[in-house]
């Protein structure tokens, strides 16, 4: 090993540097970073565009999950004390229903409804929460 600048850097044979045993070749985002400011702009970039895709998948789920809290005010309103996931997937393909139970676990978090479930694998029924005439 050589001493340069006392740091502890060595050529490997492979194009890269060993700098106090890591290894840092040119194409990493630490050469490119503080060669050419590459990093940062690319990463804000795919920040944007990460976000943007969020919020929109954000928004759709927020609309699937109102459209469904109203559909659950209306049954209620007509007299139905008590939801069954089983019931209200009953002709639903495998994708809908992941999603019935993803907006179910997404409405309980917001204290809108209440979920009980008897056994492992038993019909999961709900009720109305401290929230649900709230929205």
């Amino acid at each position: 090993m050589t001493s340069q600048s006392n740091r502890n850097e060595t050529d490997n044979n492979f194009g890269e540097i060993l700098q106090d045993a890591t290894a840092f070749s040119e194409s990493s985002s630490f050469v490119n970073n503080s060669l050419g400011q590459e990093a940062p702009t690319q990463q804000a970039e795919l920040n944007k565009i990460t976000t943007k895709n969020k919020n929109n998948e954000e928004i759709k789920q927020s609309k699937r999950t109102l459209q469904f809290l109203k559909t659950l005010q209306h049954l209620n309103k007509s007299g139905v004390n008590s939801f069954s996931l089983r019931e209200l997937c009953r002709k639903n393909n495998r994708k809908e229903v992941a999603a019935k139970f993803y907006i179910f676990l997404v409405l309980k978090k917001q204290l809108i409804i209440e979920l009980a479930q008897s056994a492992p694998f038993a019909d999961i029924t709900a009720t109305a929460g401290r929230m649900f005439n709230a929205y």
